[in-house]
């Protein structure tokens, strides 16, 4: 287990070289696990979604539009937009037979 965590420290350290695909293949050099294009390419979609997500702020629930202000405002209901929240980064669903490293 010390071999892989040193091995992902030294792929971390190349810039851009983080997350899940960099720890998958850190696993493949070191010797643990065996070489998978199926378990690759999930690694590939786990890095894409980590990616999302780390750059991913969400909208906080409680944020309530602005309401209108005066007697015209109220009267014609002119209500100011909301910024729209950013779209929210797609999961991934992982299936496959057993003992494949879900």
């Amino acid at each position: 287990m010390q071999v892989v965590e040193e091995q992902a420290h030294k792929v971390a350290a190349v810039p851009g070289t983080e997350g899940p695909f960099a720890l998958y293949q850190a696993r493949v050099l070191a010797g643990d696990l065996a070489a998978d294009p199926a378990q690759e390419a999930a690694a590939r979609r786990l890095q894409r979604l980590w990616q999302d997500l780390k750059g991913y702020d969400p909208a906080p629930l409680n944020a309530e539009p602005a309401k209108p202000s005066g007697l015209l405002g109220r009267l014609f209901g002119h209500q100011p937009q909301a910024p729209a929240a950013p779209a929210a980064p797609k999961g991934l669903y992982l299936v496959g037979e057993v003992g494949r490293g879900k």
